[in-house]
């Protein structure tokens, strides 16, 4: 991951006030054929932000990770 996102100063608390109010709750797809299917749901504050596939929740959360070990951001002080 070469590419490291930059928010602005002006929006630090908005920023933090946002990740703050971010969660992911386990839902459910319900399909147009009547059958459903896992999903995550992930919210701001109320909001839902997405609705996700497993496979996708499983792709998005790989790159949380991915993200978090980025030397960029683990040696920032």
């Amino acid at each position: 991951m070469n590419n490291v996102f930059k928010s602005y100063p002006e929006r630090h608390l908005q920023n933090v006030e946002g990740s703050r109010l971010s969660y992911a709750r386990a839902g459910i797809f319900q399909r147009p054929d009547g059958k459903e299917e896992p999903a995550v749901v992930l919210f701001r504050d109320r909001f839902c932000l997405a609705v996700l596939t497993a496979e996708d929740a499983y792709r998005i959360a790989d790159q949380i990770i991915d993200a978090l070990e980025n030397p960029a951001i683990r040696n920032t002080p």
